[in-house]
């Protein structure tokens, strides 16, 4: 009683960061993970919008674990709306700034308007974090989607990427409109992949794995006003994440 709702935020705030960081420690220690973390300094200031390769329930850690708790940055994340069957995700995430979407109403004007409003207001130690995939990548989904393509079907073109999924232009361009003082930080890594779900990290699927990350920072200034022009603009940045995803796999080969 008597706590501001700035401290109240706050409070909240250091707590995600600490469980999402712990967690993280916790992976790294048991199944002994070696981590190669490239560009984090570009994280250093906000305002940003993080757009993250989606491969594992591991990787929507990655932010915090690497970005938040090093800058103690406080990360609003867009997730899906399943994932608040974990007590901390609902308890904590829902008393702040973060967006649960229904998978299948992605859409609809209430997300758009939940997402837009996760851009709002966003200061030099605040940023938002999206999946723009808008579910995790595997190469059966990616081969579906070849499949099954036609244009202005809300995706790019799944045959222009190989290690990611087509961005879904919905969400991230709502975003990218709203947030018009935040620079773009892209985060491509690779290691993840065999945890696609909490069975596969029973399994020790995880164990002595490399996880590769790169971050890089793209000027608000570069990005495009225009939202077809944005949406081109979103294609092409995504196919240089999906190149970053090969280039780092391919040291992996090599190592």
């Amino acid at each position: 009683p008597g706590t501001s709702e700035k401290t109240y935020v706050a409070w909240n705030l250091a707590l995600q960061r600490r469980w999402s960081g712990s967690i993280f420690s916790g992976l790294k220690r048991i199944f002994s993970l070696k981590m190669e973390v490239e560009g984090v300094e570009a994280t250093a200031e906000g305002p940003l919008v993080m757009l993250t390769r989606h491969v594992s329930s591991a990787d929507s850690l990655l932010p915090s674990a690497l970005v938040a708790n090093r800058y103690q940055h406080n990360l609003r994340f867009v997730m899906k709306e399943s994932l608040q069957w974990d007590p901390c995700l609902d308890i904590v995430g829902n008393r702040l700034p973060n967006a649960f979407i229904r998978r299948n109403t992605r859409g609809s004007p209430q997300a758009q308007r939940a997402i837009e409003k996760m851009g709002m207001d966003l200061d030099s130690s605040s940023g938002v974090v999206i999946f723009p995939e808008g579910t995790r990548f595997t190469r059966s989904k990616l081969e579906v989607l070849r499949t099954t393509y036609t244009k202005g079907s809300g995706r790019a073109d799944p045959h222009l990427y190989e290690h990611v999924l087509p961005p879904q232009f919905g969400g991230t361009v709502t975003l990218l409109k709203v947030a018009i003082d935040a620079d773009i930080v892209f985060c491509a890594h690779t290691g993840l992949e065999a945890v696609g779900n909490i069975l596969d990290l029973v399994c020790g699927d995880l164990i002595h794995r490399t996880i590769r990350i790169r971050f890089w920072r793209v000027s608000r200034v570069e990005v495009p006003v225009d939202e077809e022009a944005l949406r081109n603009w979103l294609v092409q940045s995504w196919k240089t994440l999906d190149r970053a995803v090969g280039d780092l796999q391919s040291l992996g080969e090599e190592s």
